[in-house]
């Protein structure tokens, strides 16, 4: 009778998917799928995110409106974000990521030329909405980390550092070149070429190298084989650390973990009104104010790789805190310490050290709540999450326009963001409870 093939020699051989159907990867192909997920990352945020801010004053200057009107587009797509986030998040996880990630793609170009068009402000509202939310935010966001969770395990931490680093990286390296296109051809042709790199990129990388699932090549997470139940046994132990929306949301876990990434997320509202901090307040040049944001997230390159790594050997909840903590005290160093003295702060405390929202969130609730419905659980607490990207920014715009300066609104974000820091310290794993 012949021996049972070995774990090895079942999982050697899928393991090394082919690419276009004839060169075989000699590694894990999850690690090609960490590479595509950082490319993804790399466009959606350089393209958008941090980024957008600085058409703030071209399109003041150029069109007449005011910057609380301009802000107002950030708040609109953070309503349609909360309001396809759920279907999303499931859609993810039954079709997988490969298709949301090109359909993400064609609607951000799409959108991208569109705004070469526009001449209303409420025309850039809704615009600008489906460029982030129903295009840059599926080809990035919370696709990539759904795709890099289904991919590994154990070595979630750094995979999912590694592939948003694309993210920092993105933005840190294309800020300086969207405001030096500004400056030289217009922000209505920055938009078009921007439309064009994105699909002349992304469109090839996802087709050719994206798999939504290890399952897809015969493989589980890390590359190890599929879970193979004794005879008569139920379900694989892969999958018995897995939730359901249903039973995640039933859980006390879920409700203080999401609060405190609520308020640690406060601190986000930074980014879009950094530029006009520095420009506005602090009398700096746009294009300057473009290597300041280049500037911190080169610095959080760094914040993610570590915490990403720290996710791996400490709590996950510890590292919240302790992340949260310095990004609550940029804010406020912001507007004590004196410019140009500031900027050395914002990109230390706040990226150097703070800048890992981006991993600490997908490996925190991945851990917690695992990987089957991971994207459906991501998308049911992004309306929640999203209340504070569309709340904060409008107050404090307005607060600018009202007052001349950003002091009230930086120390109310130190002020929830210390609170997130101290609410992370008591979000503890689920646990289930014993049947029968």
């Amino acid at each position: 009778m012949q021996p049972p093939p070995q774990p090895d020699a079942l999982a050697s051989p899928s393991r090394r998917a082919l690419i276009l159907g004839r060169w075989r990867v000699p590694f894990f192909y999850g690690w090609v799928i960490v590479g595509v997920c950082f490319m993804a990352d790399f466009m959606a945020a350089g393209l958008g995110g941090a980024t957008i801010p600085l058409f703030f004053r071209p399109m003041m200057d150029s069109q007449g409106w005011s910057l609380t009107s301009l802000v107002g587009a950030v708040t609109a797509a953070s309503l349609l974000s909360v309001a396809v986030g759920p279907f999303m998040g499931r859609i993810i996880d039954r079709f997988g990521s490969k298709p949301i990630m090109l359909w993400g793609a064609l609607v951000a170009a799409t959108g991208m030329f569109a705004m070469t068009r526009i001449g209303q402000v409420w025309q850039f509202w809704i615009v600008f909405a489906c460029v982030s939310s129903l295009g840059l935010g599926e080809l990035g966001q919370l696709t990539t980390s759904s795709a890099v969770a289904q991919w590994f395990s154990r070595r979630r931490g750094r995979a999912l550092a590694l592939s948003g680093v694309g993210n920092t990286t993105g933005i840190a390296l294309l800020a300086p070149v969207v405001a030096f296109s500004i400056a030289w051809v217009g922000w209505r042709q920055t938009w078009l070429l921007m439309g064009i790199l994105l699909l002349l990129v992304m469109i090839p990388v996802i087709l050719v190298f994206m798999r939504s699932r290890p399952e897809d090549i015969g493989v589980g997470p890390d590359g190890e084989p599929l879970s193979m139940p004794a005879e008569g046994a139920g379900v694989p132990v892969a999958v018995a650390g897995d939730w359901t929306v249903r039973e995640a949301f039933r859980t006390r876990s879920l409700w203080v973990l999401l609060l405190a990434f609520m308020l640690g997320s406060a601190f986000n509202a930074v980014f879009t009104l950094v530029v006009p901090f520095f420009v506005e307040q602090e009398g700096m040049p746009n294009t300057s104010a473009g290597w300041i944001i280049s500037a911190y997230f080169g610095s959080s390159i760094f914040a993610r790789l570590f915490w990403g790594f720290m996710l791996e050997r400490w709590q996950a909840r510890y590292c919240m805190a302790l992340a949260f903590l310095s990004r609550a005290i940029t804010p406020a160093l912001m507007i004590a310490i004196p410019y140009p003295l500031n900027i050395g702060a914002f990109l230390f405390f706040g990226g150097f050290i703070g800048g890992a929202m981006g991993v600490l969130q997908p490996v925190t609730w991945s851990n917690y709540f695992g990987r089957k419905s991971f994207a459906s659980i991501q998308g049911a607490i992004r309306p929640f999450l999203a209340l504070p990207q569309f709340a904060l920014p409008l107050l404090l715009a307005l607060m600018f326009d009202r007052l001349g300066n950003f002091n009230i609104g930086f120390i109310l974000l130190t002020v929830l963001t210390m609170l997130g820091a101290g609410v992370a310290l008591l979000s503890k794993p689920p646990v289930r409870r014993a049947e029968g």
